[in-house]
């Protein structure tokens, strides 16, 4: 039986304009929501300089997008290709790195392929695994999280199921790592041209299952074209990936009173990213911003 994916929309907005040319600095802006009606952080850092714009940039959108301000950096190569082993001996932010660094050397070209040996095999099966991150990430044969990240056998604890949503079944999943295996860090990571997303956009008609798995993209989708109503084609689903993966956060926040608890006591990180497909790059969306409203 196909179910068709209608979701409400609209498109009434004029079109984006581009933004006025730099001003003297002035006092930052009140607060506004985001495409998730979260309301930006009083506590926030004022925003950092403009940048210039990179081929990733699109027309101004609202979003609940890069709180952190942190975007793909270059890294300092003192963990060499890892070797780490468990989770609870680093520091968040050192993991963060070494996925960072690790994507770094795969857009390069310079991948290490580490710790993928039968000894590594042998090793992990006698002495048990100790990853030091979970992935939350879409199912697409194009988004292999080791590859993308440069790491090995043990090293990442991936779940992976279509548009990358936090259904039971995956919280049930990232549960398991986070309780039993002490993982510090879960990163969720959508990618561009997500099929997933892009059948719920174009509300087309799939099987029931589909459109049960897929249902909270459906939100996701929902609020970037009411904060975004002149988004339309290529730039609205490559927002709603963005905005996907936030939905994706809050509803592993709010489906797991443990994950909640450990984020709220700094015992676990949690990452949003887009991996661009075309060029294998990871973009780094720091932290959900609206966090706060939900671990208080």
């Amino acid at each position: 039986m196909l179910t068709p994916l209608l979701f409400a929309s609209d498109h009434a907005a004029k079109p984006a304009t581009p933004p006025p040319a730099a001003k003297p600095a002035a006092a930052p802006p009140a607060a506004k929501p985001s495409a998730l009606g979260e309301a930006k952080h009083a506590e926030a850092k004022p925003a950092p300089p403009a940048k210039a714009a990179t081929p990733h940039k699109k027309a101004q959108v609202r979003h609940a997008a890069r709180a952190s301000g942190r975007d793909v950096v270059n890294v300092s190569d003192s963990h060499g290709g890892g070797g780490h082993g468990a989770g609870p001996q680093l520091d968040p932010d050192d993991i963060l790195q070494e996925l960072k660094q690790g994507n770094k050397r795969f857009v390069s070209g310079r991948s290490m392929h580490p710790r993928m040996s039968l000894a590594r095999l042998r090793e992990t099966s006698s002495g048990g695994q100790h990853p030091f991150a979970c992935i939350l990430s879409c199912a697409d044969s194009r988004v292999p999280p080791e590859t993308v990240f440069d790491q090995g056998v043990g090293d990442l604890f991936t779940v992976r199921v279509a548009g990358n949503v936090a259904n039971n079944d995956e919280i049930a999943s990232l549960d398991y790592a986070i309780e039993h295996l002490n993982v510090p860090v879960v990163v969720v990571m959508g990618h561009t041209a997500c099929g997933a997303v892009t059948a719920v956009v174009n509300e087309d008609r799939v099987p029931t299952s589909i459109a049960q798995l897929v249902k909270h993209i459906g939100e996701a989708v929902l609020r970037t074209r009411r904060y975004n109503p002149s988004l339309k084609g290529k730039d609205l689903v490559e927002e709603s990936v963005r905005v996907n993966v936030w939905e994706s956060v809050e509803d592993m926040l709010r489906g797991s009173e443990m994950i909640a608890a450990r984020v709220r006591t700094g015992m676990l990180r949690v990452a949003g990213a887009v991996y661009h497909i075309d060029t294998g790059e990871v973009e780094w969306l720091g932290s959900y911003p609206g966090s706060l409203s939900i671990l208080r």
